[in-house]
């Protein structure tokens, strides 16, 4: 009987003994996971550190080479100030001198090709500098006054880039007014083809324009007060004369005429089949 007390006292003991052996093989198990976790896991920090480091030594390194890059241009900077370059203001004020000597010389250069044959001749023949290089032409014109007339100021004709058609370069004139007479047209008067005819337009700023058409052809002549013949033949051997004068002849024999009781430089042209 006492033997079998003892046996059943000792069997909770017994279970009870190996449930803590299992518990703690079980949280010796968790206590290595947990090492080799946080090794692994420190094992990666330095890594990344190392990493970091590296990329930290890099990006000094730029640092480095844009301080000694910002340090010359401080230099250079230094030296531009004290030849009394003060700021980018200055800069730009001579960068504009430097465009407009350098747009002066060209136009320097194209009057001296424009006018290096026109003055051998000692005659005469107008008013010249009534032309003006690279500027438009306005028909905001000042009204003067003298006696009981009023009159427009004059402006000085611009001169147009090289293929200008003729009679673009005429509009902004503004036309003032417009004559057509026709000579014969009762020759043929169901089946006219101008046989003869006239007209004249006028300019606000006084030029003219004369059209004498004929079957097959057509001749012109235009008025331009106060105007040289060296400075129209600057200003004609830009512009393109077709459209004003269509016909079978590519290239226009041009002549020019001034009349110094006029003050007037007339030039000729025509064309025709």
């Amino acid at each position: 009987m006492k033997k079998v007390l003892f046996l059943l006292f000792l069997v909770p003991i017994v279970g009870f003994s190996q449930n803590k052996k299992e518990q703690i093989i079980t949280l010796n198990f968790k206590l290595d996971s947990l090492i080799n976790k946080i090794s692994n896991e420190r094992q990666a920090s330095k890594k990344e550190i190392v990493e970091n480091e590296k990329k930290i030594s890099s990006l000094n390194t730029q640092i480095n080479r844009l301080n000694f890059k910002n340090d010359n241009l401080s230099v250079k900077l230094n030296e531009l100030k004290s030849q009394g370059i003060k700021n980018e203001s200055d800069i730009r004020v001579l960068k504009y001198k430097i465009d407009s000597l350098y747009s002066a010389i060209k136009i320097l250069d194209a009057i001296n090709k424009d006018y290096r044959y026109l003055h051998e001749e000692s005659e005469f023949n107008g008013m010249t500098g009534n032309i003006i290089y690279f500027e438009n032409f306005s028909n905001n014109y000042s009204v003067v006054k003298s006696g009981n007339k009023f009159f427009l100021k004059f402006k000085k004709y611009p001169i147009p880039n090289k293929g200008t058609d003729i009679l673009n370069w005429l509009k902004q004139f503004e036309v003032q007014n417009v004559t057509s007479i026709v000579y014969d047209y009762d020759v043929d008067p169901e089946d006219w083809k101008g046989v003869l005819s006239y007209t004249i337009k006028t300019y606000k700023n006084g030029i003219s324009v004369h059209e004498l058409g004929s079957y097959g052809g057509i001749s012109i002549k235009i008025d331009i007060p106060f105007l040289s013949i060296d400075d129209a033949k600057v200003i004609f051997s830009k512009l393109s004369l077709w459209n004003m004068a269509e016909g079978c002849l590519d290239e226009f024999d041009l002549k020019y005429e001034y009349d110094n009781s006029t003050l007037i430089t007339s030039i000729y042209f025509g064309n025709g089949c």
